[in-house]
């Protein structure tokens, strides 16, 4: 396969949009649908015990928090595990 060799700079976005037109694009993480139909709820629903930080970004929950809770019933930040699952399909 052919690849452009291009310099790019900010200056220009162009030669990057260039180079994924030829390359193409590939998304690792879920779509917003699915990222949409995961439930949420306020922190201060929980229970203390349970899950005191996000393990994404290791800050503690406030009471008026959105949490989004996946299958395995794991509890996240909403913005952090969202903006993860966009680039990651798996939580490790």
């Amino acid at each position: 396969m052919w690849l452009p060799c291009v310099a790019t700079t900010s200056r220009q976005p162009q030669a990057l949009t260039a180079i994924g037109e030829v390359v193409g694009t590939v998304s690792k993480g879920l779509s917003e649908q699915v990222l949409a139909r995961l439930p949420t709820c306020k922190a201060s629903s929980l229970k203390k015990a349970a899950h005191a930080e996000c393990a994404v970004c290791r800050m503690e929950y406030d009471e008026d928090d959105m949490l989004t809770m996946l299958p395995c019933k794991h509890h996240y930040h909403s913005d952090c595990i969202q903006q993860w699952l966009t680039l990651n399909k798996v939580v490790v």
